[in-house]
């Protein structure tokens, strides 16, 4: 369990991003100058963004932050996948901060605190949190493009509809009256040829286009796709459905290979948002 003056430092700053803050903000810079999604109108309160380094997927992960730079969050869940840690269930960092190059970010204690208290699969640890990118690589992002917001970070395991409906629940009960946005972390397709990956990779995407989690999630179970984040899209798109998005936007769909030029061995990345 961790505890309420815990910091969670950055461990992959330098290796997955920048360290320097000052080339933390003009790599985003640059990558926001490159988006081509058109702007959504509606309220965006989901997001899929990819967790990879920012030189293979970091125009990917623009292209959803781009969407809402400057909106007015007061606080982020951000649910991601342990790809060190083996998890039963949920895990919720309830520490004081996760911190990176730019700076501090508040861990909101009070929904923290609300989650591990809804029942079996919740629980406070630092499992999936420690030494995992998958979350961290999300957090200079939404500092570069929001102001001042909380944050609730989660890390989740098995690809479980019952865990991934108890999240759901959970958290459209606890953020009410908040205005709230839901990101999950995944990636799509690994070490595929990049023809294969596409194939792969279009179920999801039919998928995010429909809006549609239990099809996701039956595909994901019977591996007719990939994805490391699955149970963390499946969770985030049946808790965006309860806050009132029936609307999603794919915003930008790529492989690594579109910057190694390696077409032999790739990994797809995903952008999309869920609106209202």
């Amino acid at each position: 369990m961790t505890t309420s003056n815990q910091i969670r430092e950055p461990v992959v700053s330098g290796a997955f991003y920048p360290a320097e803050p000052d080339k933390i903000i003009k790599t985003i810079q640059d990558y926001f100058k490159k988006c081509s999604a058109p702007q959504i109108e509606g309220e965006i309160v989901g997001l899929i963004a990819p967790h990879a380094g920012y030189v293979f997927s970091g125009q990917a992960a623009a292209e959803a932050f781009k969407q809402i730079e400057h909106k007015p969050y007061n606080t982020v869940v951000v649910i991601a996948p342990s790809h060190f840690d083996h998890i039963s269930g949920i895990s919720v960092y309830d520490g004081k901060a996760y911190k990176t190059p730019l700076g501090e970010i508040p861990v909101d204690n009070e929904l923290t605190r609300n989650l591990i208290m809804q029942g079996r699969f919740f629980h406070a640890s630092t499992l999936g949190h420690q030494q995992e990118h998958s979350l961290e690589v999300q957090l200079p992002f939404l500092q570069y493009a929001l102001d001042d917001f909380s944050l609730v970070p989660i890390a989740i395991s098995d690809l479980d509809w019952e865990i991934c409906e108890d999240l759901a629940n959970a958290l459209n009960t606890i953020i009410k009256n908040r205005s709230t946005l839901i990101v999950a972390s995944s990636d799509l397709s690994h070490y595929h040829s990049d023809k294969q990956a596409r194939i792969l990779d279009q179920i999801i995407i039919d998928s995010v286009k429909k809006n549609d989690p239990e099809g996701l999630y039956q595909a994901l179970r019977n591996r007719s796709c990939e994805a490391c984040g699955g149970a963390a899209i499946v969770s985030m798109m049946l808790t965006t459905r309860l806050m009132g998005a029936m609307n999603s936007t794919v915003l930008r769909y790529m492989t690594s290979g579109d910057v190694s030029l390696d077409r032999y061995q790739v990994v797809g990345y995903l952008s999309a948002a869920f609106w209202k």
